[in-house]
């Protein structure tokens, strides 16, 4: 986990909670394209957790299923999900699930 000195203004802007499910998101990420968050992955672990995905890029291996299935248990229990916001507030941003599911829909029709 990152230490506390090393956090971003987006990430200090995050709960605890919601910082513990962007860390375990990009752990996810770092498994599966050894990237900390690559481009998509709020897409893809989403796919992974709650719409049965088997693989994204090299994995995710068998512990990072583990934490995929964390990352489930944890969004469900804060109702937040993880998006990457661009712009002058680049970086992690907590949205409800509810609102991901708009996002998500929305990117997959595109």
């Amino acid at each position: 986990m990152t230490g506390l000195d090393d956090l971003t203004v987006a990430e200090q802007a995050l709960t605890p909670l919601e910082l513990a499910l962007y860390e375990l998101m990009s752990h996810v990420s770092e498994d599966c394209y050894c990237a900390g968050w690559m481009d998509g992955t709020e897409y893809a672990v989403w796919q992974l957790g709650y719409l049965g995905r088997s693989t994204w890029g090299q994995g995710p291996s068998g512990n990072a299923r583990r934490i995929v299935d964390a990352v489930v248990i944890l969004a469900d229990l804060i109702d937040r999900w993880i998006v990457w916001a661009d712009g002058p507030d680049e970086g992690p941003k907590a949205v409800t699930l509810d609102e991901f599911r708009h996002i998500y829909n929305d990117w997959a029709r595109s």
